[in-house]
């Protein structure tokens, strides 16, 4: 049980740390954006990411350019099928009660 808490955990944390990075490199993508759009300069701390940046914004699509969060992955697949629910009466069922 300690070993499946420390898991779940270090996890969360992992998810929770690559979601703060990607809601910085899309903050960084739209900063980016809206400068080539409104045709002024590029922020400084995007001059030497500019290429790298460009390159991911091309293959970006509606799907890809608003960062997920750690928190909904449990249910993103539950908009093309409904979840199986589980309903027992104990606490931890056997394999042949599931």
């Amino acid at each position: 049980m300690i070993r499946k808490s420390i898991w779940l955990r270090k996890e969360y944390l992992y998810n929770k740390s690559k979601e703060i990075q990607e809601k910085e490199v899309a903050e960084k993508k739209r900063k980016l954006k809206d400068a080539l759009e409104e045709g002024k300069e590029l922020p400084s701390e995007l001059k030497w990411e500019k290429d790298k940046l460009l390159n991911e914004l091309e293959h970006d699509d509606i799907n890809t350019i608003v960062p997920r969060s750690h928190i909904d992955d449990e249910y993103e697949e539950a908009k093309y099928w409904d979840p199986a629910i589980l309903i027992t009466t104990s606490w931890s069922p056997s394999m042949r009660l599931l």
